[in-house]
């Protein structure tokens, strides 16, 4: 038995899976000749798809071999309806679109959050064993970033990245996003 998987009430999908479901509008029946497309447009590109008619419902079924070229990341959606020279827009919604694991290469995959905080980390590893914040050679000067901002810069990484992970956490049933703030009298 085949899954459904409606992009209208995911708020991510994994490149390369199936996506499959029906929907119904009764003032745009596909028997009258109404096409329902779906359009994503985000920064790695568009993808667009149309549906076929189902007894009376618009049928969307997209192959896996379809979706496994979709490029990763952000999108906003849009569903119209079209026929002849008229169209109407029905729905809109974001969605990202994750990597395909069958064909995703060694990359980088730490969020930007935890880029920068391990760059902060290492320029302050680094600065352990230097004493100068500036210094000048053959008239040209260069300054380096004073600690104290190296490590409140280091303080907001660390919290954003500590938001991260308890939300993933929890969005893999390992923890809860709330957190428990403790008070003494």
């Amino acid at each position: 038995m085949a899954t459904t998987v409606d992009l209208r009430v995911l708020s991510e999908f994994r490149a390369g899976d199936s996506l499959s479901w029906s929907e119904s509008w009764p003032d745009y029946p596909p028997t009258d000749g109404w096409v329902l497309t779906y359009r994503l447009v985000g920064s790695p590109g568009t993808v667009s798809f149309t549906s076929t008619n189902d007894n009376g419902a618009h049928l969307f079924s997209v192959a896996s071999a379809t979706t496994a070229a979709w490029a990763s990341g952000f999108y906003e959606w849009t569903a119209f309806v079209s026929k002849g020279t008229e169209r109407f827009t029905l729905d809109e919604g974001t969605i990202t679109i994750l990597a395909n694991p069958a064909t995703e290469t060694a990359a980088d995959k730490r969020s930007h959050a935890r880029k920068v905080l391990d760059a902060i980390r290492a320029v302050l590893e680094g600065r352990a064993s230097k004493d100068q914040e500036s210094y000048s050679i053959n008239g040209r000067t260069l300054n380096r970033t004073p600690v104290r901002d190296l490590i409140e810069l280091e303080r907001v990484y660390a919290a954003r990245v500590a938001r991260e992970e308890r939300r993933n956490k929890a969005k893999h049933g390992l923890g809860s996003t709330s957190q428990t703030i403790k008070v003494r009298l």
